[in-house]
């Protein structure tokens, strides 16, 4: 048995020195290992975009992500993120800044997303849809491009994958 583990971590090591390069980087840690994915960008018309990034620890049960919106001015109400038939919607967010950049506003906010519900909306075919409302009712939706989320969602699930391994092994 001790000898198939050191098998699957040596393979498992090897596919993360050279799937996900580039695009996530894995540090040990003392409770375990925390994942970060690099910044993505989301494009919408009339200027308006999105850059967000994600960490995943493998002790918790969620997701931090981090979202800088470029925007007119506004205070988010809430963020909803949904693919497919899945969805999470949350007003929880922290406000790390807001700040003038030329005739638009940088807003970085960031939320916790529910480790199920994460690996459902990254698990889903149908690409990932941003959505934040604006308190004034506004609505700024950012969606990937099928072939950027075929690539992004296969990173996120071979971590998913990863995770819930070690954790059964435990």
């Amino acid at each position: 048995m001790k000898k198939q583990t050191i098998i699957f971590a040596i393979l498992l090591l090897c596919s993360l020195v050279t799937f996900g390069e580039g695009r996530y980087s894995v540090q040990s840690l003392p409770q375990g290992n925390m994942y970060f994915f690099m910044p993505c960008k989301l494009k919408r018309a009339a200027g308006n975009k999105l850059q967000y990034d994600m960490t995943i620890l493998s002790y918790r049960d969620s997701v931090t992500i981090n979202m800088t919106l470029t925007s007119p001015m506004g205070r988010v109400k809430s963020v909803r993120l949904s693919s497919g038939d899945v969805s999470y919607i949350t007003t929880q967010y922290e406000l790390f800044y807001q700040e003038h950049k030329g005739s638009r506003f940088n807003t970085r906010v960031h939320i916790d997303c529910p480790t199920p519900t994460f690996t459902q909306l990254f698990a889903s075919p149908v690409p990932l849809n941003i959505e934040l409302t604006m308190e004034d009712g506004k609505q700024y939706s950012f969606t990937y491009k099928p072939k950027k989320w075929k690539e992004d969602s296969r990173y996120v699930m071979e971590v998913m994958e990863i995770i819930a391994y070690a954790n059964s092994r435990r």
